[in-house]
């Protein structure tokens, strides 16, 4: 067998059994998540006014509720600025707007752990994403902006793994509250259920950091 073989399986194996009486959260704590999110737009209404793609920050708190099963709870923010068209002919007008995103989602992941308190995960949950637009006047009683939610799905797929950028103490009594330090990558896709007003689906890709606690 190669030793590039032999490397792949040390890195996917399954973490070592848990003693008798410790639970998952005993063992892993939380996990708060700080990370650039990545997303591309489907909506052609959108997208002829704004960038079809946006970078900005998210946070997370991910909890281990068994070996295999956990939740996370993740909030991002993206603003993304534009320049309106006209409906008829579809020209540039020249007139500024400006498109704010708020997902907020509750994940359930199905998890596989690796060595070295890594884990693959597989999620999947629902996404109230909330929206703003601000534009110029378009009714007969001034409104410069349009205000909304949509519920959404969102599924993932991603990897965290210890970055050894943390050591505790081995001494009793001088470990902290921060156990470890993850580096964590994720690919996804927020999606939605009919055609009405805005379709906030995406395309979405993560990478940052998992700090244990």
């Amino acid at each position: 067998m190669s030793w590039t073989l032999l490397t792949l399986l040390s890195v996917v194996q399954a973490a070592p059994v848990a003693p008798p009486g410790t639970s998952s959260m005993d063992r892993e704590g939380i996990r708060l998540s700080v990370r650039g999110v990545g997303e591309s737009w489907q909506d052609p209404n959108l997208t002829r006014i704004y960038k079809d793609s946006v970078f900005s920050g998210g946070v997370g708190v991910a909890v281990p509720l068994h070996t295999y099963v956990g939740i996370e709870i993740e909030a991002s923010y993206k603003r993304q600025a534009g320049v309106e068209v006209f409906a008829e002919d579809g020209e540039i007008s020249g007139i500024a707007s400006a498109f704010e995103l708020v997902p907020l989602t509750l994940a359930v992941h199905g998890r596989w752990p690796l060595a070295n308190s890594g884990e693959l995960y597989l999620g999947l949950g629902p996404t109230i994403s909330v929206f703003t637009e601000e534009h110029s006047i378009r009714s007969d009683n001034g409104q410069v902006s349009t205000q909304g939610m949509k519920i959404n799905m969102d599924s993932r797929l991603g990897i965290r793994v210890d970055t050894g950028l943390h050591q505790p103490s081995m001494a009793p009594g001088l470990n902290g509250e921060l156990q470890a330090v993850d580096l964590e990558v994720f690919i996804g896709r927020r999606w939605q259920f009919g055609t009405t007003g805005f379709d906030l689906s995406a395309w979405r890709a993560g990478l940052g950091l998992a700090f244990r606690m």
